[in-house]
């Protein structure tokens, strides 16, 4: 009888600490946890440039939004707040004052793997960088385009892979 007793209590507790797990699994706020690593990736990368000309200013972390990121300049996120475009254009590409653009024949010049142009002479680019840093945007992996043309940026991508 003791044994009868003891046994129940020991499957009633298993079961409640399961069901608890299965709460706390299912209801925690993993897509939030995802859209951190996407916002930190993306602070990370405007960190990594230098922007005389503000080009970034919208990338800030704001507190309390999970996806604010995806109202930042340049940035397209999908339907779960997932970073999938980065697009900023520099100013290189622009022709004030009547003067031609100082990359026009740039369609010559190659594409390094992740499409990543190599600079033009004479580009006065918004942001100024070495890509060769990059690492930390594998963490984006979702990201399907990464265009940021007409900007001073040097290096290589490389030593990392993306999830395509």
């Amino acid at each position: 009888m003791f044994y009868s007793s003891h046994c129940s209590s020991v499957i009633k507790w298993s079961s409640i600490v399961k069901f608890l797990f299965f709460v706390v699994l299912f209801l925690s706020p993993s897509d939030a946890v995802l859209g951190d690593s996407d916002e930190s990736a993306l602070l990370r990368l405007k960190a990594s440039f230098s922007d005389p000309a503000s080009v970034l200013s919208t990338w800030t972390s704001a507190a309390g939004t999970d996806s604010g990121y995806c109202s930042w300049s340049g940035v397209l996120c999908n339907a779960n707040s997932r970073v999938v475009a980065v697009n900023v254009t520099g100013n290189g590409g622009n022709r004030r004052n009547g003067t031609s653009h100082p990359c026009k024949g740039f369609s010559q010049f190659p594409l390094y793997r992740f499409g990543v142009r190599r600079t033009c002479e004479g580009s006065k680019g918004s942001l100024f960088g070495n890509v060769s840093s990059f690492n930390f945007i594998s963490v984006l992996t979702e990201l399907r385009v990464l265009s940021l043309p007409f900007n001073a940026l040097e290096g290589e991508f490389g030593g990392f892979e993306f999830g395509w």
